[in-house]
């Protein structure tokens, strides 16, 4: 968890996406089911710098495996196949569900509708 953790602050508060990736690998490394790393790296891999988005939806959908009602991984998920795949009622039906599990998340209230 600390080195998931570590990882997204690295990412979003201090920029440094290829540190942050390989803050995340090395999670992944240590527990490849964990759903917040999978998310954050997938996050990572979405970022300007990478523009990985195949490999992206891949680690969402294996958070999503692992965890089905991960609220950041059904966000996370949510927000890429609105955003990317353009198919905005799969993305309804994944924060609608997000929303349902934590009616306070941000970012799948915000994206809802």
């Amino acid at each position: 968890g600390a080195l998931a953790v570590l990882g997204l602050v690295t990412h979003t508060r201090r920029k440094d996406v290829g540190e942050a990736e390989r803050l995340l690998r090395r999670a992944l490394q240590v527990d490849p089911g964990h759903a917040d790393a999978l998310c954050y790296y997938g996050d990572v891999l979405l970022d300007s710098t990478r523009k990985q988005y195949a490999a992206a939806e891949e680690l969402f959908t294996r958070a999503l495996a692992a965890q089905p009602d991960h609220v950041t991984a059904l966000t996370s998920y949510g927000l890429y196949v609105q955003e990317f795949r353009k198919e905005n009622e799969v993305a309804e039906r994944l924060l609608t569900k997000a929303v349902a599990l934590d009616p306070q998340h941000p970012d799948a209230l915000s994206h809802l509708g």
